[in-house]
């Protein structure tokens, strides 16, 4: 009798064991690091794994709950604090960017909102002063930076030139029109709203919190160990932002369910410019021949991320890795397939 009954039990389980073909251990390095991967249609998850190690030389195994740099998928978060004062009237998409913060050189006066937005300001790549640094830097940093630069890459909208110095000069002007840190507003606005629980802004003061994260980053050549701490890594606005594949699915539920903002507001958040054949909405690249589909990559010493995202139909994936030669394109292109 018991035997029967675990036939059947059987019977009904193994057509679901062998319902998915995509192997994340496929696209990463075998004992070495890996990718935690979620795979969402019409709102509702459909697959959700982590493969390889958080930290291979203690062979801490990577669990659907690990913690990554969201590295540039940060700057569409970025963006929608952005629209959210833009909704309450505290800034616009013409606002200068001399007027919004005061004591930059004389240039940025003919640089407005949404060439921070789109890329196409013109502003020159703060970069360089990671490598100068011993401490670890913090925005002001970068605004210090831009105040000492005399002149443009070019001009503010002539041409589309992808720029981390204007998402963290977008994160500065979150902090002195609301009144409240990056990080805090962030908190407070967004990641609360959402129930976003395991997420977080990387800050100078939460360095300690950053580095005991169990998830290290490696190189391609992993072997070689982890990155080591960058002076840059406490630098938001452009990445910074530390979260899990889950709170990433209840960010892009509340997206896509007009959380939070209202719904003529997210028409704005989802619509795309064409600058020399970029397509660049608010923090996401568009498609020219799909207006509802958008996605983007990350990349920050080790860390590679990867977010795609279908507005019609609620359809998204999520690729966060610790090995930064993780091959997303091949990966999300074979789970489009299989469950899109």
């Amino acid at each position: 009798m018991k035997r029967n009954r675990l036939l059947k039990i059987s019977l009904i389980l193994l057509p679901f064991a062998a319902l998915y073909a995509l192997d994340l251990g496929d696209y990463s390095p075998q004992n070495g690091p890996g990718a935690v991967a979620l795979i969402a249609k019409r709102g509702q998850i459909q697959f959700h794994k982590a493969t390889g190690y958080a930290n291979v030389e203690k062979k801490v195994k990577l669990t659907t709950t690990s913690q990554f740099n969201l590295a540039s998928v940060s700057k569409h978060m970025t963006a929608m604090a952005i629209l959210q004062l833009i909704a309450d009237g505290k800034i616009s998409e013409n606002s200068k960017l001399s007027d919004l913060l005061p004591g930059l050189p004389g240039y940025t006066r003919n640089i407005q909102l949404h060439h921070l937005i789109r890329h196409t300001s013109g502003l020159p790549d703060y970069e360089d002063v990671c490598e100068e640094s011993s401490r670890p830097l913090s925005n002001a940093d970068v605004t210090d930076f831009i105040k000492k630069t005399t002149k443009p890459d070019f001009s503010a909208g002539s041409k589309f030139a992808y720029s981390n110095t204007g998402y963290v000069l977008l994160a500065e002007i979150v902090a002195a029109k609301s009144g409240l840190a990056f990080d805090i507003y962030m908190q407070k606005f967004l990641f609360n709203k959402a129930g976003m629980k395991n997420t977080y802004v990387i800050t100078p003061p939460r360095r300690n919190l950053y580095l005991k994260n169990s998830v290290r980053a490696y190189a391609e050549d992993w072997q070689q160990g982890e990155w080591e701490e960058d002076p840059c890594d406490y630098i938001s606005g452009d990445g910074g932002i530390v979260s899990t594949t889950g709170d990433m699915h209840a960010w892009f539920s509340a997206l896509t369910s007009n959380k939070f903002a209202s719904a003529s507001m997210m028409k704005k958040y989802f619509t795309s410019r064409i600058v020399n054949d970029e397509v660049y909405a608010f923090g996401l690249s568009g498609n020219e021949d799909d207006e509802s589909t958008f996605d983007h990559s990350g990349s920050w010493n080790g860390y590679a991320t990867y977010v795609t995202l279908d507005i019609e139909n609620r359809n998204w994936q999520i690729w966060l890795s610790n090995w930064e030669s993780f091959p997303y394109g091949d990966s999300s292109e074979a789970a489009a397939e299989e469950f899109f």
